[in-house]
């Protein structure tokens, strides 16, 4: 049987059940700071990119660009919570089970976003403790410790392999709609989004009439324009298109930017 389980962690001690207790509640209180800066993050990202694409065209939204960004928010986490569908971009739940053995605490994450997850991971107390059984073990560790993770896994998870019914566990962090406050936002650099702007309206002329019937048609047609802008007539091509960019532009976002419809 396959087994798969890459973000296993173990502890590096073995914690009483009060002791666990005050680690988890500790980390709650990390991971809502992080779970608000992702959350920060994804919207001065969303709103900068949709207000730069319709300042040069590109896109059209009837609405203003935050409550646009807000409703595909909203959409995409109800969705989310629906359908269990992966959206790693505004997923922020976090959630572990641990399973005690003679010698050892060891565990499991599930989470979807890389903040929380590597916040983790960086504890002193938490070290890296995966194992799958479907390629080599990785480098650093040894044959005979891979060995003893597989052992370990298999008296964690039981004939049934299902972490929930073999273990303690705790959720950290659970998705939410947060208030976003505009001075909070931080938007990137103005040369930043022109050269990514630009690189929009490059693939939306040469692929306008083209019908790309599965993704990676798209990714190959990418590559191919990402190729062409490192020679010689690309770099002119690619530099009228940040000119262009350029004037078209707001240099400085501001909240009227965001919050009216102009």
């Amino acid at each position: 049987m396959s087994i798969k389980i890459y973000e296993g962690f173990r502890f590096t001690k073995q914690f009483s059940l009060q002791q666990l207790h005050k680690i988890f509640m500790d980390f709650r209180v990390e991971a809502e700071r992080l779970r608000l800066r992702g959350l920060l993050d994804y919207f001065s990202r969303e709103c900068c990119e949709l207000l730069d694409e319709k300042s040069v065209g590109l896109a059209h939204p009837t609405d203003p660009i935050f409550s646009t960004v807000w409703r595909r928010y909203s959409e995409d986490l109800k969705e989310l919570e629906q359908k269990h569908l992966r959206q790693p971009e505004i997923d922020f739940s976090f959630e572990l089970s641990v399973h005690p053995l003679r010698d050892k605490l060891i565990g499991i994450v599930f989470s979807e976003h890389n903040l929380i997850y590597e916040a983790w991971f960086a504890k002193p107390f938490v070290k890296e403790y995966g194992y799958w059984n479907n390629c080599d073990c990785p480098e650093g560790v040894t044959k005979r410790e891979w060995h003893q993770r597989q052992r370990d896994w298999d008296r964690a998870l039981g004939d049934n392999s299902v972490p929930a019914l073999n273990g303690i566990c705790a959720t950290i962090s659970v998705n939410r709609r947060s208030k976003i406050e505009f001075d909070a936002l931080k938007f990137p650099p103005f040369k930043k989004r022109v050269v990514v702007v630009a690189e929009k309206l490059a693939l939306a002329q040469k692929s306008r009439g083209r019908k790309f019937e599965l993704m990676s048609e798209y990714s190959r047609f990418e590559r191919e324009q990402r190729q062409f802008w490192e020679t010689s007539a690309g770099r002119k091509y690619f530099e009228k298109l940040k000119l262009r960019a350029e004037k078209k532009l707001i240099r400085k976002i501001v909240e009227k930017h965001l919050l009216t419809q102009r």
